[in-house]
């Protein structure tokens, strides 16, 4: 039995450092959202990122509960008789199921699949500044890329799978709002390059009037700001 414990509490701290890496990129991606919204409105995204955030938080204060559980039993296995811990021994019995179960077992609260675990700790990623649409683009990208893995990793049936999806959509809808605004910028310096070319005055009038109706559709470019905090 204390073998088996041993084993738990091994997979279970595995578990919490693939918790904490959520978190953490839950975090970049907050970082990348609080410069983006003050140039593209989606409200949505926030509220699915803070959805992730505070489910990669109760996940990981389940997990060290069950840790605490887990070490102290190996401490001090005469504990394993006493009646108030029979909930949390049911706990650690589920995780044993779900961790013999294998990859896709069972979903237990706190508990990853140490395969799972060990695949969200290799995806996750430090976010860079951006200071053109391009990089913001790209940067979007990898990071809708680092989603869609782990959607991959983990069941239907775990609470964070859904919210992960909702963000790959969300994530979709502003790169196509950047690809606009890429779109936009090419083609007004198209227009400024060939304006000087226009010697008719009506052709001239008509470029000067498209590229103002253009620099209307135009976004701010978002900018991370030093200091930045969460709204």
């Amino acid at each position: 039995m204390k073998e088996t414990i041993r084993n738990l509490a091994k997979a279970l701290r595995q578990s919490n450092r693939a918790y904490e890496c959520l978190i953490q990129f839950g975090d970049q991606c907050l970082n990348h959202f609080v410069p983006l919204s003050g140039s593209i409105e989606n409200p949505m995204h926030r509220t699915l990122l803070d959805q992730f955030r505070s489910q990669c938080s109760i996940q990981l204060y389940e997990n060290e509960k069950l840790i605490f559980v887990a070490t102290k039993l190996i401490s001090e296995p005469e504990l394993m008789d006493r009646p108030e811990l029979a909930p949390y021994l049911a706990q650690l019995g589920a995780v044993d199921s779900s961790l013999n179960d294998g990859l896709y077992g069972r979903p237990i609260p706190g508990f990853l699949h140490p395969i799972i675990s060990e695949s969200v700790i290799d995806l996750i990623h430090q976010s860079s500044d951006c200071s053109s649409w391009e990089e913001w683009k790209n940067n979007l990208n990898a990071t809708q890329l680092h989603i869609q893995q782990l959607i991959s990793c983990f069941p239907i049936q775990h609470p964070v799978s859904t919210i992960l999806v909702g963000l790959h959509a969300s994530y979709t809808s502003i790169t196509n709002t950047i690809t606009e605004q890429e779109k936009i910028e090419h083609t007004l310096n198209q227009l400024v390059e060939h304006s000087a070319e226009v010697s008719h005055p009506e052709h001239a009038a008509h470029f000067r009037l498209y590229a103002l109706r253009l620099e209307q559709q135009r976004l701010p470019l978002p900018i991370y700001l030093r200091g930045d905090e969460e709204e």
